[in-house]
């Protein structure tokens, strides 16, 4: 007889979140190498034509370069950007979303009636919005994620990162610390004060995101279990 593992992923508190997490995966990855792909596609398309003009006639190539190549060239450089901000801003809107329900989830698990939002309004010190649902769990059912405070920083990062473009269309303004931490990062640039995103980037964190919230969940479950053993 087949037996169902008793942990979070097949949990009727976040086996659903599990899954969703790993279409999220599925789908981010998928977005940026299809995104990506096109952008390569066109540009090589201008490259050919480029090099086809200038075999026969360099100084046509010339007017080409100056009329139509250099702004197509830019426009690729715009579109490729375009795609990786959508994919940060679609990744943590999701991370968002699913952390705030793993907080409405915990109400049922541990048959709380200390809800996210009452919390907020107890607690105003802690309405940051990212930092909100993190110290709600940690709070509200003692759930330790101290040796995770390295993770947390990196979301934080990740957080203000996906906050300029937002705001200030990915353009740094007077920020010390995120400024250091592009220079840290080897997926990260800046060019004139804007943020230049890379594939690889978005895809490291989008796994430190995900990772982080199948941390939680599995802390809170396995707290939940240790709890109704105690009972006992």
């Amino acid at each position: 007889m087949y037996k169902i593992e008793d942990n979070y992923k097949f949990s009727n508190a976040f086996g659903d979140i599990d899954y969703q997490i790993d279409t999220i995966e599925t789908i981010i990855a998928e977005f940026l190498t299809d995104g990506l792909k096109l952008v390569e596609e066109k540009q090589n398309k201008m490259d050919q034509m480029f090099d086809k003009i200038d075999k026969i006639d360099p100084e046509e190539a010339a007017i080409f370069d100056q009329h139509v190549y250099e702004p197509e060239r830019i426009k690729n450089i715009h579109l490729k950007n375009t795609f990786l901000s959508t994919g940060l801003s679609y990744i943590f809107s999701q991370f968002e979303y699913y952390l705030k329900e793993i907080c409405l989830r915990s109400m049922d698990l541990f048959d709380s009636k200390v809800s996210l939002d009452s919390y907020k309004n107890k607690c105003r010190k802690k309405r940051i919005s990212l930092n909100r649902p993190k110290n709600y769990l940690i709070d509200t059912y003692k759930i330790n994620l101290i040796d995770k405070e390295k993770e947390w920083g990196k979301i934080e990062n990740f957080y203000r990162i996906r906050n300029y473009f937002v705001h200030s269309n990915g353009n740094l303004i007077n920020d010390p610390k995120i400024d250091q931490f592009i220079k840290d990062e080897p997926n990260i640039s800046l060019l004139g004060g804007e943020i230049i995103l890379t594939n690889e980037f978005i895809l490291e964190y989008s796994s430190i995101l995900l990772s982080y919230m199948r941390i939680v969940m599995d802390r809170l479950y396995e707290l939940r279990k240790s709890n109704q053993k105690n009972k006992k």
